[in-house]
């Protein structure tokens, strides 16, 4: 809250010091355990929101900086990487919470080209090995859903001939469903977990589009 107050104080020039407020966001974001071990659940979740709020500050400090220190982004990218992929224990769940959140905030082509990019490596070695009812797990996935859904939001504004095409009821197959081949070829991008979760939505064809943005 002090360096979000800080963000946002125009008579204040924060530019030296951006390098060394990161390391705090950074740490309300990443760290393995922030809050209490005990308590009540809305207690022990606490958490999600500390880290939700910090990846929105992130965010801002990224939009506000990026320009004036070009190696910013790309810095804050590689930790987040780093904690996305190097942190795959029951124990650091809040820790890949954090990362999928910052990437979150940092924008589509940071989802599209880092997270997307090793989703299926990722669903591996993190969800596989989360029980189906593990509340942790759907937490998870809930997060990379709200990304993936990002990006489907992107692709529909860009894709306006298959946004009318949709409207006109034109070409309905296309637009309306998956065929089976591109189910598999979503399965083999983001994992078995994460494509039924996708294809169990009503807009998994705009995530679908938003994911393989490009290569269709």
């Amino acid at each position: 809250m002090v360096i979000n107050s800080l963000l946002t104080n125009k008579s204040l020039f924060l530019d030296p010091y951006i390098h060394a407020l990161m390391p705090c966001v950074l740490t309300l974001l990443l760290a393995k355990k922030i809050g209490p071990t005990q308590g009540t659940p809305d207690e022990l979740n606490s958490h999600l929101n500390i880290r939700g709020f910090a990846a929105q500050l992130l965010g801002k400090m990224i939009e506000q900086y990026g320009s004036s220190y070009n190696t910013l982004k790309p810095r804050v990218t590689r930790t987040l990487l780093r904690a996305f992929l190097g942190n795959t224990t029951k124990n650091s769940v809040g820790t890949q919470y954090g990362a999928i959140k910052g990437m979150k905030y940092l924008g589509s082509e940071v989802i599209r080209i880092i997270m997307v990019g090793n989703l299926n490596s990722w669903s591996i070695s993190v969800l596989d090995n989360l029980d189906k009812n593990d509340e942790n797990r759907k937490k998870l996935v809930d997060s990379v859903y709200e990304c993936l859904s990002d990006l489907a939001k992107d692709a529909e504004l860009i894709d306006g001939a298959a946004k009318k095409r949709k409207l006109n009821n034109e070409d309905s197959m296309d637009v309306d469903s998956l065929t089976e081949e591109q189910k598999e070829k979503l399965v083999d991008r983001v994992g078995k977990i994460l494509a039924d979760e996708i294809l169990s939505r009503d807009n998994s064809v705009a995530v679908y589009k938003g994911i393989f943005f490009g290569e269709e």
